[in-house]
Parts: C-alpha cells; structure tokens; sequence
C-alpha cells in the first residue's frame, strides 16, 4: 500500500504490525499506541495485512504463522529486528523492545533457512542459525562462500568453488560451505555488500578474510594455504593435506621401509 511504502521510505524505521482480523490483533494494536506516540518522529508505527504481505513477512523473519508479530524494519541500515515470538505481546514490553532496538542494545534478526538433514560435501551448506558454531570451530579453517540465487555470476562460480573443495578434499582442517543469502541473512559485521563473495576464517584467531584475486582453483588454493591457522603442506604425489595427516603418511611409509629392511 502507498501508506507502507511511504513508512518504509521516510528514512525512519518503522514498526510494523503484521496482523488479521482477529481480537488478538485488535488487542496488539491498541499495545501499539503508546510506543507510537512516545517515538513519534523518530519511529514510524504501522499495521499491515498479514496474509496480503505474507511474503514480506517472511523475508523480514517473521514465521507468518505467529501472526500477530511485530518486527521494526531499518532500511537505512538493511536490519530488521523481530519481537520475540514466545514473549506477549503487551504495551509496556513492546515499548521496552522499541527502545532497546532504537538505543542500539537489540541484536537484529537473521533469517535462517532450514539445515539439510543430510549432506556429502565437498561443500556444505550453510544456515545462519548454524553460521556461528560451523565458522568458530577451533579445529577447522573454515572457507564460506557467501551468494544469491538471483547472481548469474555466484552460478558460473559454483563449480569453481566445487573444484577448489575437490582439490583439498585431504586437508581435514579446512571446511567449505555454501551460504545462500537469498533464504538467509549473513551476520551484518562482515559487510557483504557482493557476490560472489569468499571468506576465509582462521582456526588461529577466526578473523574473517575476503578473497580479492581471480576466482581460480591454482590462485584461492593459495590463498588459502597462505591464511589458515593448520597449516597444509603437499604431499610427493602433488596431493595437499594437513600437516598432521602428512606427518602419519611420512610415518607408516617409514614403518613400511623399516619393516621390509628387517626382513
């Protein structure tokens, strides 16, 4: 509707209520009043059909089955914060909510697709509500590639990014995921603003570091070897691994040559 459009384009957030034809609605709305005129001016408050803007919803994080839900949107900063589902939905919480989020001390939402019940790899993908205890993983480096569904070129990259995990399958140390930004939001502090976008985190301190060069098996591998915390070494056969899987290959082949002199 043109009413939203222009709440949304003001350069304010807006408060939206996503809501039916309900008592329980009504009930939220009325909730609404006093963070609407305490905020006025710095918060635009707005109710909207959930059923017609289902798909907003759903792209703002909010399950279109817990309606009413509130979420205030930051365009200006591309967040958006959803109220917390179990909590009621009552004047003086949502206002504390309102305030939190204005005052910068609520963390936003991130929508997060469902996590594959089963995956092979070499790539793996990844949901945001897995990205924290994937990518701080003390024991791997982890490499994420960061792409949308719309962007041509995170398609003609893919095999690509297939063929690099390929070609350190035998580094144990070292993970590779796929992160879909079109069903799910990347945590804001990394500033992605293009894709195809890769990222290396360090199992030495998980500082993220984005690949700039030529998207080339030869040249990421590099980079790669270059930045991670385990360090990967390659092997007389031309094939890369881990530094702990080289020292038990160099080992059984001594205990092989041994064994055979011993003979």
């Amino acid at each position: 509707s043109l009413l939203l459009k222009k709440k949304l384009g003001s350069g304010l957030p807006a408060m939206l209520l996503f809501r039916d034809d309900s008592a329980a609605s009504d009930s939220v709305q009325r909730a609404l009043y006093k963070t609407a005129a305490h905020f006025k001016g710095v918060l635009n408050v707005c109710s909207v059909n959930g059923a017609r803007y289902q798909k907003l919803a759903v792209k703002l994080g909010v399950n279109p089955h817990t309606i009413p839900a509130v979420v205030i949107v930051d365009v200006a900063n591309q967040t958006q914060f959803v109220f917390p589902p179990a909590a009621p939905l009552v004047q003086d919480r949502v206002f504390a909510f309102a305030s939190r989020v204005l005052a910068g001390e609520e963390a936003c939402t991130l929508r997060s697709a469902l996590a594959p019940a089963y995956q092979e790899g070499p790539v793996y993908t990844l949901v945001a509500d897995r990205f924290g205890a994937a990518v701080l993983d003390p024991a791997k480096d982890v490499v994420v590639h960061f792409h949308a569904k719309w962007c041509g070129f995170c398609n003609l990259f893919a095999p690509t990014y297939t063929q690099l995990a390929l070609h350190l399958a035998n580094v144990d140390t070292v993970a590779f995921y796929d992160f879909d930004c079109s069903d799910n939001d990347p945590d804001p502090s990394l500033n992605i603003s293009a894709f195809p976008t890769v990222m290396l985190f360090s199992s030495h301190n998980k500082t993220a570091v984005t690949y700039m060069g030529d998207r080339s098996v030869p040249l990421m591998a590099k980079f790669i070897q270059q930045h991670v915390g385990n360090k990967m070494e390659m092997m007389p056969d031309g094939v890369m691994t881990d530094t702990l899987t080289a020292l038990r290959i160099r080992t059984a082949i001594e205990n092989v040559k041994n064994s055979i002199s011993h003979t």
